[in-house]
């Protein structure tokens, strides 16, 4: 069965949303919405999970968080069994499940789309034309973000202050910059993370495990990665103070070792043969085998340092 990566490290940031099964609403009556946020707040005080924004509406919810403990997994785990729990027992005459499959997550750079899920999530209302505008709709975080409602215990301010200057500033970027039709589940590399190039790489060479098939967004991802580490050798052979014709075979040596660039495709790009590039990676080899400071110089793990 396919299923997200498990990606979970202290001080991660997340994206999360939870969907009711078939589309169906999850959120029928005030104290509906009231008691999710009251699990938010418990979620809050049993895993120091820190909550920066937050969007509910009838069929699903959107989440901004952080973990310091790296535990979302339980407390998502609380979060959506005991409102499940709750909605059954309290809607005795539902049938099926209240959920339409686990959570779906994505791992953020804070630092480069926090202001995006800041906007994304707190007009989430007026994405599905809810509201005209977003502090007209009562369960979000817009109207306590900006203080025209108390701020609830579990909701953080820290990073909203961080990256807008003022809540003018806030309501100016969303009234210039908010997108309906952007989303984090269509950005986001392998549906899983959301960053820049080298961000994405670093969180799947660390929680990834790319040969696993029922990983969600793997085929993507293994192709991310392996432009990623083409670029990286070719930046590394770049820099190295040797001529132009040893470059080119120790180019060649790491392409074919280290990547699934097929020999085809990479005699195009130096329209050289299979034969004649096989040929020039098996003298590097045999180099190698000679020279310990060769060895070295072409340790796969200087390339990637």
């Amino acid at each position: 069965m396919s299923q997200q990566a498990c990606i979970e490290f202290t001080n991660a940031f997340y994206h999360v949303c939870s969907r009711g099964f078939n589309k169906e609403p999850i959120f029928h009556e005030d104290d509906d919405y009231n008691y999710f946020l009251y699990l938010l707040k418990k979620a809050y005080m049993k895993y120091n999970l820190l909550i920066h924004s937050y969007c509910l509406i009838p069929n699903h919810y959107h989440l901004f968080l952080e973990t310091p403990n790296a535990n979302l997994s339980q407390a998502m785990k609380f979060i959506n069994e005991s409102y499940a729990k709750f909605f059954i027992k309290k809607y005795s005459n539902h049938d099926g499940y209240v959920f339409s499959r686990r959570y779906r997550r994505h791992v953020i750079q804070e630092t480069k789309y926090a202001v995006k899920l800041f906007l994304y999530i707190n007009g989430n209302a007026v994405k599905h034309k809810m509201i005209a505008s977003p502090e007209d709709w009562h369960w979000s975080s817009w109207n306590a973000l900006t203080q025209q409602d108390s701020r609830p215990i579990f909701l953080q301010n820290s990073l909203f202050i961080k990256h807008f200057k003022s809540i003018n500033d806030f309501k100016q970027q969303f009234s210039n910059q908010y997108n309906r039709s952007w989303s984090p589940e269509t950005k986001a590399v392998g549906k899983t993370i959301l960053g820049d190039d080298e961000f994405v790489q670093e969180i799947i060479e660390k929680y990834v495990d790319l040969d696993n098939e029922n990983i969600i967004g793997r085929k993507e991802m293994k192709q991310h990665s392996q432009r990623n580490t083409t670029k990286r050798i070719h930046k590394y052979i770049k820099g190295l103070d040797i001529n132009q014709n040893l470059k080119q075979h120790y180019l060649i040596y790491l392409l074919l070792e280290n990547t699934n660039i097929s020999r085809k495709g990479l005699g195009t790009q130096f329209n050289l043969s299979a034969n004649a590039l096989g040929k020039r990676a098996s003298r590097v080899r045999q180099s190698i085998q000679k020279d310990s400071s060769l060895k070295q110089l072409l340790d796969f793990t200087n390339v990637l340092s």
